[in-house]
């Protein structure tokens, strides 16, 4: 009597289970609803791009980025290496397999630079004319000049002694001179033109990478539309050996 009290319980415990598993295979977890938006105020090419996942009822994440790259965090970041627009998707699912998709196409920029500020320039000749000086930029690595990746100030004429030049001095700067910066090292060299002569004395230089260094920020709107702008100041700094110091900023915008 007592064995078949012990196979009753057994079996209404089983019985019991079949139950509960029949009713969670009837009663679903609440639905997924995939959702999520950008961090950055700006977005640019070379620069981490934040995700923030604002998805509901999901506990498994699967992103793809648009340019090939995927992620199973629940809020990456990622770095496009490329200009363009990216439509970026999240996948979000539930414990019992329940998906949800958000897609949302976003626009990531490229830095061009579009002038330079003489902020300071050194009294290198008291007594006399100071140079008549000439700015050369280009990337570092450049083998040939390829009109579009380098630029050739006008030749500014005995700069820092004719009254013309109050500083900072904007440097004039032609719309088809407008130069797309990429994640590269670029040289800004300076020298003194002999307008009689035409010869030329290097006077200083620099290397630096304008996408990756910092500047400051001067204005910027929506990150959303490809007609949004965002411009930055980048100091630059050359100190010669008698310690003058010449200070520029590049003006970089990102359309």
């Amino acid at each position: 009597m007592k064995k078949l009290l012990k196979l009753r319980h057994v079996f209404i415990a089983m019985s019991f289970a079949v139950i509960l598993a029949a009713c969670k295979d009837d009663d679903p977890l609440p639905a997924s609803i995939a959702d999520f938006d950008v961090a950055n105020t700006v977005i640019e090419a070379w620069h981490p791009v934040k995700f923030r996942n604002k998805s509901v009822n999901a506990s498994t994440f699967e992103w793809d980025f648009g340019d090939g790259e995927f992620s199973t965090e629940i809020s990456p970041s990622h770095t496009y290496n490329a200009p363009g627009t990216y439509d970026v998707t999240l996948r979000s699912l539930t414990e019992d397999g329940q998906e949800s998709i958000a897609v949302i196409p976003i626009e990531v920029g490229q830095r061009f630079l579009i002038g330079i500020d003489i902020l300071r320039f050194p009294d290198l000749n008291p007594n006399g004319n100071n140079p008549n000086l000439a700015l050369l930029f280009l990337p570092s690595n450049a083998q040939n000049l390829v009109p579009g990746e380098f630029y050739i100030s006008p030749i500014l004429e005995n700069i820092g002694k004719s009254s013309e030049f109050q500083f900072p001095y904007e440097i004039p700067w032609e719309q088809d001179d407008v130069i797309p910066v990429t994640n590269q090292s670029y040289d800004f060299l300076l020298f003194d033109v002999n307008l009689e002569t035409e010869a030329e004395t290097f006077l200083n230089g620099v290397g630096f990478n304008p996408v990756t260094r910092p500047g400051f920020l001067l204005s910027v709107r929506n990150n959303q539309s490809s007609a949004d702008i965002a411009m930055y100041k980048i100091p630059v700094q050359l100190s010669q050996n008698d310690g003058a110091l010449f200070e520029f900023y590049f003006i970089v915008t990102l359309p």
